[in-house]
């Protein structure tokens, strides 16, 4: 069956999700699935031109400035993509906005197939609605039938990562939508248990129609170029330093503001301590002022800005310890509320940064909050601290892995100096 990912993020845009996208669309191309990619550009580079060329993607903007809703043009994008290529199945890579335009789409064909088959059938007893009743039924895999696939109709599914869900949360007409979205897809995939509970606990959608699939690390020891190591520690001018490192999106969510106002008490008892932030965001402006306010010397914290995926493992062999202690307001009920919904800040519903830094041996310091301590349960975990890190409380899970409250400075910086100090 011909599939189509609909995605707002692919590389070469830079991310968690934009990898995870793409490493699932290449081992399913390598086990001969036959799926194609749709994917948001506001503008072509190079680097899309090889990615199109390797792994059939098409490039597309989503979006247009000239009317509302701006997504508008992602419908037209994605019937004529399901119209080319004889589609069979879509899937919906963030539940809004792609997934309300896919959901449009297929509406659209659905409305068409019962109604035409009504007609090329006019004997039949069922009128269209029964028809469609009956195909939803099947298509939703509640029909022991199975589909033909020449004759099978236009279905979608809806990958998850969390956030998406917390977000639409926060308003009461996105929050309907996204319920009706998850209604009518076919299966929704859930990037760990706690988004997959997110879907069963506000969004209604049943539990035997959810599957967890967990992100996968691919960065390996293997890829480090030793020479390019080097030259980062000169670039820097790292060389006997201690370095602490983040890779992350540089957005409020990710707590690297409270890292960085830590760092001030570590200073006095680890002063050749460097903080590496690799990564860019809308709140990297936020982050240099803090920076100069704590740092002013600019010698001690060093924000890189991206740095393309594979290279990244040069960072990881650079540093002697990983923190990400991202925070969260999981827990607002999406329920009205006065006015409207109460807003729910991102959290950190997995962080495959914190596998990346595991593959290279790394100490980690780590948010508790969200998904964080599935990453035991993610296959590309190798140890036997499971049972720890579901069941303890803040604190060591083992020694080289802890967690800690992310809005505490000074729990923060007392992780960071026993790691160093150890």
């Amino acid at each position: 069956m011909k599939t189509l990912l609909v995605t707002m993020d692919f590389p070469p845009l830079m991310g968690g999700i934009s990898e995870y996208y793409f490493n699932r669309v290449q081992d399913l191309q390598n086990g001969g699935v036959d799926i194609l990619v749709l994917a948001h550009a506001s503008f072509v580079i190079p680097a899309q031109a090889e990615i199109q060329k390797e792994k059939e993607v098409y490039y597309q903007n989503f979006f247009t400035n000239f009317f509302w809703p701006h997504w508008l043009p992602l419908i037209w994008h994605i019937y004529r993509t399901v119209k080319k290529e004889k589609i069979k199945r879509i899937w919906v890579g963030q539940i809004l906005p792609v997934g309300t335009a896919v959901w449009i789409v297929w509406k659209i064909y659905h409305f068409l197939f019962c109604h035409f088959s009504y007609l090329c059938h006019p004997h039949e007893s069922e009128d269209p609605v029964d028809i469609c009743k009956r195909w939803d039924s099947r298509l939703r895999g509640n029909d022991k039938e199975k589909w033909d696939d020449k004759k099978r109709p236009l279905s979608f599914f809806v990958t998850c990562h969390g956030n998406d869900l917390l977000r639409s949360k926060s308003v009461e007409r996105k929050y309907k939508l996204a319920k009706k979205i998850l209604r009518d897809a076919e299966f929704v995939e859930a990037n760990t248990e706690f988004t997959k509970n997110i879907l069963i606990k506000d969004f209604d959608v049943p539990e035997e129609k959810i599957k967890v699939v967990y992100p996968v690390n691919t960065l390996k020891k293997e890829m480090v170029d030793e020479v390019k190591v080097g030259k980062l520690r000169e670039k820097y001018n790292l060389a006997g330093k201690k370095i602490l490192l983040t890779v992350a999106r540089l957005v409020e969510s990710k707590g690297i503001d409270l890292v960085i106002k830590a760092l001030s008490k570590v200073w006095q008892e680890i002063p050749e301590l460097v903080y590496l932030v690799v990564g860019e965001g809308n709140f990297n402006n936020q982050l240099l002022v803090i920076s100069d306010q704590v740092n002013p010397e600019k010698n001690k914290i060093i924000f890189t800005g991206a740095v393309p995926h594979n290279d990244l493992s040069n960072f990881y062999a650079l540093a002697d310890a990983f923190i990400l202690t991202p925070h969260s307001k999981v827990g607002t009920p999406a329920r009205p509320s006065g006015g409207g919904f109460k807003p729910v800040q991102d959290t950190e519903s997995f962080g495959i940064v914190y596998l990346e830094a595991m593959e290279f041996g790394l100490p980690i310091i780590a948010g508790d909050v969200g998904g964080v301590r599935e990453i035991f349960l993610s296959p590309s975990f190798q140890g036997g601290v499971l049972r720890q890190a579901k069941h303890c409380r803040s604190g060591v899970v083992n020694n080289n892995f802890i967690l800690v409250n992310s809005e505490n400075i000074d729990e923060i910086a007392e992780k960071i100096k026993n790691i160093f100090k150890n």
